[in-house]
């Protein structure tokens, strides 16, 4: 991720609630190492079972969450 990526990412991560508290070292860490990942629509990120070890943050868009 370029250096203008990641501080566009620390912003929006920084509007969010999830991470309104949380200091600016860790969360600008989480900016610059952030990959982003662009999905079609009704193509699936994840499926239940799938081994957690991701984090996705949504910062634009939208995700359905259907159990099966």
């Amino acid at each position: 991720m370029t250096t203008d990526q990641g501080e566009g990412l620390l912003g929006q991560l920084r509007a969010s609630p999830l991470f309104a508290d949380v200091p600016d070292a860790p969360l600008q860490k989480l900016a610059e190492t952030a990959e982003p990942v662009h999905l079609r629509p009704g193509e699936q990120l994840i499926r239940e079972g799938d081994p957690a070890e991701e984090l996705y943050v949504v910062v634009n868009g939208e995700l359905e969450i259907r159990k099966q």
